[in-house]
């Protein structure tokens, strides 16, 4: 007997025993007498009844009613309801490793990292997202990588476009010189693309999607990303003889540098929280706004001060649009395209080319890059190092440090592009 008929069963036998009919070899129940009408009902008036020889005849013919056709009505085509689409799974976090035990100690440290320790930092990461998340968005999207590398950057830089590492890594994506040289990318004190919000983001989508073709894994593409694909490559063919995937990463982890084995875990906490901030406490997040700007072509060497006084703004605006000239002035030798506030085009160009050459550039901040020596400051803005000296009391040359900000006066000649 199915489970079904079972029910069925019960459920007569149920209603049997009940007196609503008689069960087999049962006599039936006599109903008893139904109640006296309660006292209390109001009995309504009689209508009168006309003597008998007043009555109307009945009228034997059949009183004609509607016509009823035979032919059963046609069942509606009802369409069905279409299906909810299935919600993607993303490739990074929703992969089978992001579940793996290994992994569950460190991503309740990174979750306790994020929320607790580095809260304000990812507050005011997922505020700058609002200025840069829908470019970042839209490059995703040309190349159809999974949506939760828009939370890398955070991760990464904090979302700073000017973030700078003691290693050397700078920009959004923390680029190495070197890498950055090898995806195209200009670095010098003068010009560092890696800066450039817009650019990096182009070079870092394509290196992680190459990296995943390469490694058949979005987990050891991040990590080769974070620790470089050599390293990743040999650990790969010493330690690991199983299928390629995300779990040869779980085989390798313990093989690699400590930041680079926590970069995966400390990823996945901050996607998870990025992705509903509002489930982990972060509400009334003030996102910045996205930008918007127009582009001008700026033939001479000029500091970023002088091009904010010919649009009209200020140089922080300036500043924010172009990070990826850190000595806030445009080289020569080079047609740089510039970006200025949407709107300042005409403006721009009919103060800038009233403004003489000779004074389109003046005092600027250097910041300080890796294996920079006064010497070399000095030669590239073509000033004399006892001026340089002198406009920085206390500097000691023997102690730079990267990231350090050295005032540069007045340029006595034509920058080089270099």
């Amino acid at each position: 007997m199915t489970r079904g008929t079972h029910l069925v069963f019960i459920a007569g036998a149920a209603w049997a025993s009940s007196g609503c009919f008689a069960g087999p070899n049962q006599a039936p129940v006599e109903m008893p007498a139904a109640p006296p009408e309660p006292e209390y009902l109001v009995e309504e008036e009689a209508t009168p009844v006309a003597p008998a020889d007043e009555q109307a005849p009945a009228d034997p013919s059949p009183v004609p009613g509607p016509a009823i056709d035979p032919t059963p009505a046609p069942e509606l085509d009802v369409p069905p309801e279409p299906e909810p689409e299935p919600v993607p799974v993303d490739a990074v976090t929703g992969s089978p490793a992001a579940a793996h035990h290994e992994l569950a100690d460190d991503l309740d440290e990174w979750f306790d990292y994020w929320l607790e320790d580095y809260r304000p930092n990812l507050r005011l990461s997922l505020e700058r997202m609002g200025r840069y998340g829908s470019m970042v968005d839209a490059a995703l999207e040309e190349r159809d990588l999974p949506r939760s590398l828009r939370y890398l950057p955070i991760a990464e830089s904090y979302y700073n476009p000017r973030a700078y590492s003691r290693v050397g890594a700078a920009g959004m994506w923390q680029f190495m010189p070197g890498t950055a040289r090898e995806r195209g990318l200009a670095v010098s004190s003068l010009v560092d693309e890696r800066r450039d919000p817009e650019v990096a983001t182009e070079a870092a989508l394509d290196m992680l999607a190459e990296l995943r073709e390469r490694f058949d894994s979005w987990f050891l593409a991040l990590a080769a990303y974070n620790g470089g694909p050599n390293r990743v490559a040999r650990l790969l063919r010493q330690h690991h003889s199983g299928p390629p995937g995300d779990s040869a990463f779980i085989g390798i982890r313990d093989r690699l540098p400590r930041e680079t084995r926590h970069f995966i875990p400390k990823f996945l906490a901050v996607a998870a929280i990025a992705e509903d901030p509002g489930a982990y406490g972060i509400t009334d997040i003030e996102f910045e706004s996205a930008l918007e700007y127009d582009e001008v072509t700026v033939p001479d060497p000029t500091s970023l001060d002088v091009v904010a006084r010919a649009a009209g703004v200020s140089e922080d605006d300036i500043r924010v649009l172009n990070p990826h000239l850190p000595a806030r002035i445009v080289p020569t030798h080079i047609e740089t395209v510039l970006r200025v506030p949407a709107g300042t085009v005409s403006r721009f160009e009919r103060n800038y080319a009233a403004i003489p050459t000779e004074e389109r550039l003046t005092i600027v901040e250097h910041t300080i890059s890796a294996g920079e020596t006064l010497g070399h400051i000095a030669e590239a803005y073509g000033v004399r190092l006892s001026d340089l000296m002198d406009t920085n009391p206390g500097l000691r040359p023997r102690y730079l440090q990267i990231g350090q900000r050295v005032v540069v006066p007045r340029l006595r000649r034509v920058l080089s592009g270099s």
